[in-house]
């Protein structure tokens, strides 16, 4: 989250909407998915012993178990994976036997892993990677969430709405933190991926809960079976622009998961730190510099196949059809998971996408999330 990491460039060709091949003058770069990544655990030193700098290469079968504070929460549905520069303190979040946290960090070795000269991007995906790693020494099948969490990241309760459901009201308890509140609503809609609410987002008046094409990334969760295909982040832009991997996201949501990407009305997040123009740090900076919907927009479309089935193409290709929606009202309502199922299988992805796209050959590289 500090600074980019040094990455070799390649460039791709992007399909136009009559499948002919146009340089689109994007370089992408190759992203880490797969292979070896520059991260240590916390604890590991990062000085040789005359002085020189060091750092360890490992992957996520060579990194060493990590003495997680709470070691009860061996059954845990919730992993929380946070990254900041140090551990700090979140208000409300607390470990315990039904939710385990997971911490980054890039300006010290506070965390449960230290990941100097990281892109935000590969920071999420340094946490999902160990998240999965625990949750396959599980036989229950792991999390049944993986909810991502920006540090500065403040989840702040909203006025009691009316269950549309239900004659009860949104709130079980005045006792409950807004992350209880968020988790109750996570098991009772069982939502592919679910958020609060943020900023201008739509929201429906009186409304327990609602569907929007953009979602904000500061706190997020994804149901295990998601992992099939949403995730991990793509990493192949971050030099143009960090706000492009959470773009990718919103494409694959509203393709695969329309109903079932779901806003929280209960709650509200905000952050204390905004990355705009008038900052002239190196965050704010890579933030702000390319903000172009047209760029994300062409990339994640040239991975759809030529030879698309008919209606499935019609129903992909419509979400890209459209101004950016990105705070606006869509068509949908949001539904209760009940016996959808999130997988997608690696037939489907081959059938309807490139295998030689970046973006899908990271998803069938971690075709472990898929099983």
């Amino acid at each position: 989250m500090v600074t980019q990491s040094s990455s070799k460039s390649v460039k791709v060709n992007m399909n136009d909407n009559n499948g002919k091949q146009e340089d689109s003058g994007v370089k992408i770069v190759e992203n880490v998915h797969g292979s070896r990544v520059t991260a240590v655990p916390a604890s590991s030193s990062l000085k040789n012993p005359d002085g020189e700098d060091k750092v360890k290469t490992a992957t996520m079968s060579s990194l060493t178990d990590r003495k997680y504070e709470n070691t009860e929460s061996l059954s845990a549905r919730f992993v929380y994976l946070i990254q900041g520069p140090s551990v700090k303190s979140i208000k409300g979040l607390k470990h315990s036997s039904d939710r385990q946290i997971i911490w980054l960090t890039f300006a010290d070795r506070s965390g449960d892993f230290y990941f100097p000269k990281s892109t935000w991007t590969q920071g999420r995906n340094m946490l999902l990677r160990e998240a999965v790693r625990q949750a396959s020494k599980r036989e229950d099948g792991g999390y049944l969430y993986y909810i991502f969490l920006d540090d500065d990241a403040v989840l702040l309760p909203l006025p009691t709405v009316k269950n549309t459901n239900s004659s009860s009201t949104s709130r079980n308890s005045t006792k409950d933190t807004p992350f209880d509140i968020f988790e109750s609503f996570l098991l009772e809609w069982e939502p592919a991926i679910g958020y609060p609410h943020y900023a201008k987002n739509y929201i429906e008046k009186g409304a327990r809960v609602n569907i929007n094409f953009k979602f904000d990334a500061m706190f997020t969760a994804f149901h295990r079976h998601t992992l099939s295909c949403v995730l991990p982040y793509t990493e192949e832009v971050d030099h143009i622009s960090w706000y492009f991997s959470q773009l990718f996201l919103d494409y694959w949501a509203a393709m695969l998961y329309n109903s079932y990407r779901i806003q929280c009305n209960d709650i509200q997040v905000t952050n204390k730190r905004f990355h705009s123009k008038k900052e002239r740090s190196s965050k704010a900076v890579v933030y702000h510099d390319s903000i172009k919907f047209e760029i994300a927009k062409a990339f994640q479309l040239s991975s759809l196949r030529n030879e698309t089935n008919n209606n499935v193409a019609t129903n992909l290709i419509g979400v890209f059809s459209k101004k950016e929606p990105i705070f606006a009202y869509i068509n949908g309502t949001a539904t209760k998971k009940n016996q959808m199922n999130y997988r997608v299988s690696t037939n489907f992805i081959l059938d309807n996408f490139r295998a030689d796209h970046p973006i899908i050959q990271n998803i069938l590289r971690c075709d472990v999330f898929r099983r």
